[in-house]
C-alpha cells in the first residue's frame, strides 16, 4: 500500500536542484566561494535524495515482509481449521462406534439375564 501523501511531502522537501531559480546558479558562477558552496549544496541534495530513496525501499521491504507474515499466519489458520474439522469428523466416528458398542453390550447383558 503506497502512502502518496508522505511521498509528496518528501518530494517537496527534496525537490531537484534544477527547480531552483537560475539566479542561484548565475551567482555561484560569478564567485569562486559561491561556486564551491553551490557544488556542496548540490552534492548534499543528491545524498539526501539517495537517503530518501533508500528509506522508501526500506519501507517497501518492510511492508512486503509484513504482508508475507500475514499470509503465513492466514495459511496456518487455514491448516488449523482443516485439522479441527478432521478432529471433529474423527470424534463423530468414535461416538458412533461407542454407541454401537453400548448397544452390543446391552444385547449381551440382556441375553446373559435370560
Amino acid at each position: 500500500m503506497s502512502r502518496p501523501h508522505a511521498n509528496r511531502k518528501a518530494n517537496r522537501q527534496f525537490c531537484p536542484v534544477g527547480y531552483q531559480p537560475v539566479t542561484h546558479f548565475q551567482l555561484a558562477r560569478s564567485d569562486t566561494v559561491l561556486t564551491t558552496a553551490y557544488r556542496l549544496v548540490t552534492n548534499l541534495h543528491l545524498m539526501c535524495s539517495e537517503t530518501v530513496e533508500t528509506l522508501r525501499k526500506i519501507g517497501k521491504t518492510r511492508r512486503a515482509t509484513r504482508d508475507i507474515r500475514d499470509a503465513v499466519d492466514n495459511e496456518r489458520m487455514k491448516k488449523s481449521a482443516e485439522k479441527l474439522q478432521s478432529i471433529e469428523r474423527d470424534l463423530a466416528v468414535l461416538r458412533e462406534e461407542n454407541a454401537a458398542m453400548r448397544e452390543k453390550l446391552k444385547e449381551a447383558a440382556s441375553k446373559a439375564k435370560m
